[in-house]
């Protein structure tokens, strides 16, 4: 249901479509770009190309695209074509008491001007003009929720008529439906390449993302570290203290480990209780700071759930690319034997692999 209300239009849309498209102008590119799907378009994209079809099917000064947040009182501003006036600051208005906040308020497609609504745009701190502002706006919602809204400006006598309403009825539909099949793949491909408990990567991902970063890494000559965690003496947690208590645990090991790092490195719950890392262009020397700060950021934080306190400590080993070796499957081996060698010598650290393989 939801891939055809995106890939079609009612013939009766499209009727009007026909209707509206001047009779000189390519009818088949207006067509397939507002039916082409591309599962892969980033919401820029997509809001992009919609303002492409909106600047093509409208005479206005100003387009806005905005979003609304999360507490339901402000938007933010997603796209600005053309006049960029009275901008807000922070990029964001509140939708009461303005122009561009009318479609969320009313929740409805309004046509209308300045000379009803005694509004500013976007916020009280505008200066104040006689400019006439006749405007154009409609809701954005998906999956039956107020998601943004869409409005055009004209800062002259042009007034928009009934046609443009349909018009604009007829485009944000697609562009509703683009969004929605936009927000439910990227669920799914977060839900693909992710661990359902941590939100880390999950093994496979890990795998594939690992062996993109020694490729990268082969080409512009720089090192990278391997790093295995496992949380010593877990299944104590889960034979006390349950289940829930020990995913608590692991839910937050992840996230100390997570913060300890880069944006740019690889974090993913390899198996049941280990993690492993990817440091992206850091050096052996460079990597045991950030290995051990994580060892010893566990080993004092206060694990308490429901009053139940425990305390909780993690082994690691660590192997570079390329000094031990050029291959995933031995810079895993390599560090997981180094993982052990820790726990070997009683846990709570970090073992280097070049300093065992000796």
């Amino acid at each position: 249901k939801h891939l055809s209300d995106i890939i079609s239009l009612s013939i009766k849309d499209l009727d009007i479509l026909e209707k509206t498209i001047n009779k000189g102008k390519d009818q088949s590119q207006i067509f397939d770009l507002l039916t082409r799907v591309n599962l892969t378009h980033s919401e820029s994209e997509i809001l992009n190309k919609f303002r492409n079809l909106l600047h093509y099917f409208f005479k206005y000064d100003c387009l806005t695209i905005s979003m609304l947040d999360a507490k339901g009182k402000n938007a933010t501003i997603k796209l600005v074509d053309g006049v960029k006036k009275n901008l807000p600051d922070r990029n964001e208005f509140n939708i009461n008491g303005t122009i561009n906040g009318l479609p969320y308020t009313k929740q409805s497609l309004i046509n209308s001007s300045s000379i009803k609504y005694n509004l500013f745009r976007y916020s009280s701190s505008e200066i104040e003009t006689k400019t006439a502002n006749n405007f154009l706006g409609i809701p954005i919602i998906i999956d039956e929720k107020l998601w943004g809204a869409v409005m055009i400006e004209s800062f002259s006598d042009h007034n928009f008529n009934e046609n443009d309403e349909k018009l604009m009825v007829l485009i944000i539909r697609a562009m509703q439906a683009s969004m929605f099949w936009h927000i439910e793949y990227q669920n799914m491909y977060e839900n693909a390449i992710k661990d359902g408990l941590t939100g880390l990567l999950n093994h496979k991902t890990f795998v594939d993302r690992s062996r993109e970063e020694i490729e990268r890494a082969r080409r512009f000559q720089h090192h990278l570290v391997f790093l295995m965690y496992d949380l010593d003496k877990f299944k104590r947690i889960n034979d006390t203290l349950g289940h829930p208590y020990g995913d608590y645990v692991i839910k937050t090991v992840a996230k100390i480990i997570k913060d300890n790092v880069r944006s740019i490195d690889l974090v993913a719950r390899y198996g049941g209780e280990e993690f492993a890392v990817v440091l992206v262009n850091t050096s052996t020397e460079a990597a045991m700071t950030v290995a051990e700060r994580i060892v010893e950021n566990i080993a004092d934080y206060n694990f308490n759930m429901e009053e139940k306190q425990v305390s909780m400590t993690i082994s690691a080993g660590l192997s570079e690319y390329p000094n031990d070796s050029d291959q995933l499957k031995d810079l895993i081996q390599f560090a997981d034997e180094s993982l052990y060698k820790t726990k070997d010598d009683g846990g709570n650290g970090v073992t280097v692999y070049h300093s065992i393989a000796k």
